[in-house]
């Protein structure tokens, strides 16, 4: 038996008094996947990190990790920094904040060859434009001289892949690498790095919270929980035998659906949009205007007052602009939009009770807060809507009632949001738009980016507050496995145009779309003989 590529014994790691990585032992072989599952604050990436040397200042670590049987705990940064790059590889999660804004994507990918391998640059370019290429970004299409912010975020995930690749190091490092992209962009980048394996005896360490990416990649998995490893195995093996409570539970809320909410009596619809157009003009040259770019095209639909209905397409797609629109934050170019019978009028006087009938909670609740305002504060800011204001006494009881409402105390009013998880500061998200009672709510990626026990608990209490207070949903998501569980119909959007509806059961079993049927091609799922 040969010896493992990757060999972690008895790892620990402590922060002051906190250990977040308590004895962790596992191998990978050369030419395999292994996935590492767990929620968020379980320990993958710290493991990953120290296992390269890449802990914040103020960790130690303890224990032994060997590449290929040689010592990485006994190299010196020096040497260390001769091993990253070349013989290990690392793709962060956010690849907008990995890469470097000022430095174009050629120079970004050549640096790792100028740096390891001591090229000269032109050569160096000259490869990166190869590694470019392999990952899915021609130089005859892109371009080595692109910056990150002009591509998608897709095209920067292949930008850190092509990095990572460029010396084919001994080990690539892969953390939470398709959690916040389209379906098909990370089918794109799971195949990609499935291949990449394939081709040689390069190993993968996966991390990621998604049990259905694994299931579809990975040939051996450890689940962590709480700095500890809790079972590992072989892929199949773990999911059809596991026997430890915690890998089930995150089973079962990977398949989780919330319990149906009966839909009241038909009448007329709550919102209502007819032949919808929104559309943009870049810059224009000198006595030439510059082509109209539509990014919603004759777009109708109609939610009904306690409907939930989904919205699904890649980015781009114009999901998140007709949201604006909605909520009267762009002017259309052509249509209408009526909300319980009010026309919804973007950039003019528009009465106080219609905003204040629609509220939006975002996908990421910490960039949507101020960080220097208190809960209570953050919770109340929607009350300047309604025509007769509470007075203080009232909204601080109505903030508490609401935080109650999303499992969270009246007391959490005095914090500050630093001072949440993920998951609580999305509650409070739902806390600030449900204090004034709206009739409709619009969910933006408002689960995308959390693990599958939070996105359970979430799922359940939108459910739960539909059923209690009447709301009506439009739930923009690219997952499909959550617009099913939580919508009765669902719209799906290319280039700014519907092109298929539906009951979502329907849409998503038996799709009549070309697209559609790519979208549920490209969404990872657990095999269900593998959870019977």
């Amino acid at each position: 038996m040969s010896a493992p590529r990757l060999a972690i014994e008895g790892l620990s790691v402590r922060i002051g008094d906190m250990t977040v990585v308590d004895r962790i032992t596992l191998s990978i072989g050369a030419g395999k996947v292994f996935g590492l599952a767990g929620e968020s604050g379980s320990g993958k990436s710290m493991t990953a990190l120290a296992a390269i040397g890449l802990l914040p200042q103020g960790a130690v670590r303890s224990g032994a990790a060997r590449l290929d049987g040689n010592d990485l705990f006994g190299l010196d940064e020096a040497a260390m920094c001769g091993v990253r790059g070349r013989h290990i590889g690392m793709i962060f999660q956010e690849p907008m904040t990995a890469l470097n804004p000022v430095r174009s994507i050629g120079d970004q990918v050549a640096e790792t060859l100028v740096i390891h391998a001591g090229m000269h640059r032109q050569a160096a370019r000259d490869v990166a434009a190869d590694r470019l290429d392999r990952v899915g970004l021609p130089a005859d299409r892109i371009g080595l001289d692109r910056y990150p912010h002009e591509l998608s975020g897709g095209q920067r995930q292949r930008v850190m892949i092509a990095q990572a690749i460029a010396l084919q190091p001994a080990l690539l490092i892969a953390d939470e690498p398709t959690t916040a992209l389209d379906v098909t962009t990370q089918a794109g980048i799971l195949d990609l790095l499935g291949g990449l394996v394939a081709e040689g005896d390069m190993s993968l360490l996966l991390i990621t919270h998604d049990l259905a990416v694994l299931a579809g990649l990975s040939s051996s998995i450890a689940v962590m929980k709480d700095g500890r490893i809790v079972e590992t195995g072989e892929t199949e093996t773990l999911f059809r035998h596991h026997s430890h409570a915690y890998t089930a539970s995150l089973l079962a809320a990977s398949n989780h659906r919330p319990q149906a909410v009966p839909l009241p009596d038909k009448a007329d619809p709550l919102l209502r949009i007819e032949d919808l157009r929104l559309g943009y003009r870049g810059r224009g040259r000198l006595f030439r205007a510059a082509p109209l770019s539509e990014a919603v095209r004759g777009v109708s639909l109609s939610v009904d007052e306690g409907e939930s209905v989904g919205l699904v397409g890649e980015s781009g797609c114009g999901k998140s602009t007709l949201a604006r629109a909605i909520l009267g934050l762009e002017p259309p170019r052509g249509g209408s939009i009526t909300l319980a019978g009010t026309a919804v009028t973007a950039g003019q006087m528009m009465p106080a009770h219609t905003r204040a009938a629609m509220q939006i909670v975002f996908q990421d609740p910490y960039g949507s807060f101020n960080p220097r305002h208190p809960v209570e504060r953050l919770v109340a800011e929607p009350f300047h809507l309604l025509d007769d204001a509470p007075t203080r006494a009232e909204a601080s009881r109505a903030v508490g009632a609401a935080l109650e409402a999303v499992g969270l105390s009246p007391q959490d009013a005095g914090k500050y949001i630093h001072e949440f998880s993920g998951g609580q500061r999305q509650r409070i998200a739902i806390a600030r738009a449900l204090v004034i009672r709206p009739k409709l709510i619009i969910l933006d990626e408002a689960v995308s980016a959390l693990d599958v026990s939070i996105r359970a608990q979430i799922l359940d209490l939108l459910a739960g507050l539909r059923r209690e207070f009447g709301l009506a949903y439009l739930f923009i998501s690219h997952d499909l496995g959550v617009v099913r569980a939580i919508t009765e119909r669902v719209l799906v959007m290319k280039d700014g145009a519907i092109v298929e509806s539906g009951e979502t059961e329907r849409v998503l079993a038996s799709p009549a779309h070309p697209y559609t049927a790519e979208l549920v091609a490209a969404s990872p799922q657990i095999p269900q003989e593998w959870v019977a």
